[in-house]
């Protein structure tokens, strides 16, 4: 560090210092909903400070503050420092040009890291600090048990719930000089604390928001241990740490080899060789503590792991769920090496990448740590106040996992619920489902707790009175051009009006969703399969084709390229601008299709159609909203449509529908969806992916046309995460080269 550097630090120690030393000092902290947080919310308040917070989304952790008296405000606003406060702390997740950090700054009042408040106001006890990439949780709350249990009447702050502990922070009990707390290293912060006795789980790169190299980490671990006054306990089974560590004269190396002389019991199989190590960390701090060695063994005795850390949210079904907090390469495969063994029937997991940066910078680590896992399902990336960056998204994280060998092909879900959705069809009794990741995926947890064993969809509850029309469960794959994707909650053929009138109506009593497939040429179905209703519509009320005065009645169901040829043929009218275009008249209508300069939004006379709850109407052309591959048609089903004829002779027509046709001959038998995105204004798609050196660019089994830019292709080995992927991968590419963000024309079910 430079001197200004050292200089700057001991400025803002000195005026940490001097706020907490003012008795009923009013602080508010900005983002308090998050553990650390709320746990120095906690030690303020003990302290006798004024306490307020607030979070854009307050959880469970800002209630119990608010029960404890502080004032907590959802949401962010400058004008929660009006009420006179004195000095405001704030969490890394909070970007340094927030408004409140703004105001603060503007009307004088001094902002403080949490970090940095943390470091100093342990200042007053002996510190056990607990830091490493891994474990420190675990460790720290396992220390703590154990001098509760020995009698010690400590104060803790840790990054975790604990049902043992009943809160996440504590200052301890008058004449107690020990103080346990979670020393974190993401934000540097750690570089800040004196402790008396430092525990180092282990170091291994992370937090590429922060810090740029691994050297760079390390200054970090090397400055606190530095600035330890007393022992220093490290992992001797992990490289860096023992690296940096093994030549101190005052630092002591512990091992799983030492579990048995030190005759520290396991918690069991399913709390894995990783926790065991933890345990033997907090044994060697009871021993510096001064605990006797019955004392140390039965506080262990006792132990339990905190919230999120192998734990074990249901068994309801004959289906195990275990939410973990593991979102490194390294603590997933700790994880699944752990529950492997012990699971009878498949390993399933949801992950949710933390932070573009990790998954930026480790993507490649990811796939390796999922070997063992039987299906894989992905989430969008968790930000944790984060913006995007190159190669950070989910997507490009999914593209490590198709190039990796021995790893599982994931699954692309949009949503926590899309997940949630498949993994409770597709777990079977005797499963293991893994929750895993650092955000709010404990979400998919909690609906697993509360689902009450219902589990596959021979189980799941359908309404007695569901029409008779409808199936569950029904693959689409094979109703779609592309040729791939998951199943539809429910399916049906409806034959004539009627029929689905009667379906909208159990929909709309069910709030269920409800959507229509033509000929699935112009959608890409989730591989986690599509929630509520799909129907397609198919009988003779829906198929027909009559001429009528002012130009042609058409089915929804009709395919275009049948309305093209027998409009020429019955010389019904010029429709040859839709020739080639794979679908039928509903969908036409729904996306205002159309090629050559032409849409069919600009024949519509009117559409026989049901609103959304079943009731019969009829839209005129002139009432619809259209734009560009836009129909206007939301919340409405078509039945059939009058369109106009245009103005071609039929000799004419047939010459330029042989014209678009032969323009089209090289795409058929192609497994694909046609055009993927819409152009954009005054320019084309397919120039941009190909300027942006996107052609070709294959993930899996999908890859972008070499014909054309604006196609993706699959074979009979792609999924539709694989088109997905692609798609999301060439659209931030195209922004980032280009500016332009496009936009899909394939509707992404």
């Amino acid at each position: 560090m430079t001197e200004d550097g050292g200089r700057k630090e001991n400025v803002v120690a000195s005026q940490i210092d001097a706020c907490l030393a003012q008795a009923g000092s009013s602080v508010h902290l900005v983002g308090v909903g998050g553990v650390g947080m709320a746990g120095l919310a906690i030690l303020l308040k003990e302290f006798g400070h004024d306490v307020s917070g607030c979070d854009l989304h307050p959880g469970p952790l800002a209630k119990d503050l608010a029960r404890r008296g502080l004032n907590i405000c959802h949401g962010h606003d400058p004008e929660h420092l009006e009420a006179g406060i004195d000095w405001i702390v704030v969490s890394t997740a909070v970007p340094s040009d927030h408004p409140e950090l703004e105001a603060a700054r503007q009307a004088g009042i001094p902002v403080f890291r949490r970090g940095h408040v943390l470091a100093r106001l342990t200042g007053n006890y002996r510190t056990i600090a607990v830091c490493g990439t891994h474990g420190k949780t675990t460790t720290a709350t396992f220390i703590v048990q154990m001098l509760r249990a020995a009698g010690r009447k400590v104060g803790w702050c840790i990054g975790g719930e604990s049902s043992q502990l009943g809160a996440v922070a504590s200052t301890g009990a008058d004449g107690e000089p020990l103080m346990v707390v979670e020393a974190d290293e993401s934000d540097g912060t750690l570089a800040a604390y004196h402790p008396t006795l430092t525990v180092v789980t282990g170091i291994e790169f992370d937090h590429a928001e922060y810090y740029t190299d691994e050297a760079m980490l390390l200054d970090c671990f090397r400055k606190v241990t530095d600035q330890t006054t007393g022992q220093i306990i490290y992992c001797n089974e992990d490289a860096l740490a023992t690296t940096l560590l093994k030549d101190r004269s005052n630092a002591t190396g512990y091992s799983a080899a030492d579990g048995p002389r030190l005759e520290v019991v396991p918690l069991g199989a399913a709390a894995g060789a990783h926790n065991y190590l933890n345990a033997i960390a907090a044994v060697r701090v009871g021993q510096w503590a001064g605990l006797m060695h019955e004392e140390t063994l039965n506080g262990l005795s006792q132990r339990r792991l905190p919230a999120r850390r192998m734990e074990c949210v249901s068994k309801a079904g004959g289906v195990r769920v275990i939410s973990d907090y593991a979102h490194h390469p390294t603590e997933i495969r700790a994880v699944v090496e752990t529950v492997r063994p012990s699971t009878k029937g498949r390993l399933l997991a949801v992950f949710q990448p933390h932070r573009y940066s990790r998954t930026a910078r480790l993507g490649a680590d990811f796939p390796p740590a999922f070997k063992g896992v039987d299906e894989l399902v992905l989430v969008p990336v968790y930000a944790a106040s984060e913006p995007p960056c190159p190669d950070g998204r989910v997507w490009s994280l999914y593209r490590h996992f198709r190039e990796a060998e021995d790893a599982p092909v994931p699954l692309l879900a949009d949503t926590l619920e899309r997940a949630w959705y498949y993994l409770q069809r597709a777990a079977r009794p005797g499963d293991t489902v893994l929750v895993l990741g650092a955000g709010d995926v404990e979400r998919v947890a909690d609906w697993a707790a509360a689902c009450g064993g219902c589990w596959g969809i021979d189980v799941l509850d359908t309404p007695s009175d569901r029409p008779a029309i409808l199936e569950p469960a029904t693959p689409l794959a094979s109703r779609t051009t592309f040729g791939i994707g998951g199943c539809a909650e429910y399916w049906g053929l409806v034959r004539n009006p009627d029929d689905l009138r009667k379906v909208l109506e159990w929909c709309n009593r069910y709030d269920m969703a409800f959507r229509t497939l033509g000929r699935g040429s112009n959608v890409l179905i989730g591989d986690c399969g599509v929630p509520g209703v799909v129907v397609r519509l198919d009988g003779v009320a829906f198929n027909m084709i009559t001429k009528v005065e002012g130009g042609v009645e058409a089915g929804a169901a009709v395919p275009l390229a049948r309305l093209v040829a027998k409009a020429e043929k019955c010389q019904f009218g010029d429709y040859s601008f839709l020739e080639g275009i794979p679908g039928n008249v509903g969908g036409a209508l729904g996306m205002n299709a159309g090629a050559h300069g032409e849409s069919i939004s600009e024949r519509i006379k009117l559409i026989h159609c049901l609103d959304r709850d079943g009731t019969p109407c009829i839209v005129r052309g002139h009432e619809l909203d259209t734009s560009y591959r836009s129909g206007g048609m939301e919340g409405r089903i078509a039945i059939k449509a009058v369109l106009r004829p245009g103005g071609r002779s039929p000799e004419e027509s047939a010459r330029k529908r042989a014209e678009f046709a032969e323009r089209r001959v090289w795409m058929k038998g192609l497994q694909c969806a046609g055009s993927i995105f819409k152009n954009p204004p005054d320019d084309h798609t397919g120039r941009l992916v190909e300027e942006a050196g996107l052609k070709g660019l294959t993930i899996g089994g999908a890859s972008v046309s070499q014909r054309h830019g604006n196609l993706i292709t699959a074979t009979r080995d792609a999924t539709a995460s694989d088109v997905r992927a692609l798609l999301e991968i060439v659209r931030d590419a195209v922004e980032e080269r280009f500016g332009v963000r496009l936009e899909t024309e394939v509707q992404l079910w």
